[in-house]
């Protein structure tokens, strides 16, 4: 029964870079007083450039954004700059960062040793995610991290560590990720093998 949404974003930059008229539909929905902001998902940078190249500046964009991907981060100030709102996803890279070393399918092979890293930093998972959410929130242009969680009480314990935790800095110095090959692979989950 709300009268009015705060964003609707298309689910991927592609389905308005094939179908333009339904970027001009979404500009509609704001015309009429239904949504507030209007944009899209995206995956890559190289979608965003396509949208303001066709003359499309979305109010709100959702990207990915983790300890292994910052594909978006150069261009960030940029997107500010044309008051785009930038919430960010998949901090946790879909709970891969969660995975116990030895349940990770070998397909993540690449990365294991990063993530074994990030493990051994923290002590428990409420700790492990503070510090996962934290490399977002300590990006200055992102406006809203979007996480998942299992229920009330995950997220709680997640926001006290965050509160309460003194270091929850991750570094990854001595780990030189552009040499991980075909890091796309392990970034995007809709990379990943379906079994």
């Amino acid at each position: 029964k709300q009268k009015k949404l705060y964003g609707y974003l298309a689910h991927s930059a592609e389905t308005i870079l094939e179908q333009p008229s339904l970027w001009h539909e979404l500009e509609q929905l704001k015309k009429r007083g239904l949504v507030e902001k209007t944009g899209v998902s995206v995956y890559h940078p190289h979608e965003i450039d396509s949208l303001l190249k066709m003359g499309y500046v979305p109010d709100l964009i959702q990207l990915p954004l983790n300890l292994l991907d910052h594909r978006f981060v150069p261009s960030l100030a940029y997107y500010k700059s044309l008051g785009i709102e930038i919430h960010s996803r998949s901090a946790f890279l879909q709970g891969l960062f969660f995975v116990e070393k030895d349940k990770i399918f070998a397909y993540f092979n690449p990365i294991k040793h990063v993530i074994e890293h990030v493990q051994n930093k923290f002590a428990n998972k409420n700790a492990l995610g503070a510090a996962l959410l934290f490399h977002c929130l300590a990006v200055k242009e992102i406006d809203k991290v979007v996480i998942g969680v299992n229920d009330a009480l995950q997220l709680q314990g997640l926001l006290m560590e965050l509160k309460t935790s003194k270091d929850l800095e991750l570094n990854l110095d001595g780990f030189d990720l552009e040499k991980i090959e075909d890091i796309e692979k392990m970034i995007l989950p809709y990379n990943w093998p379906k079994n």
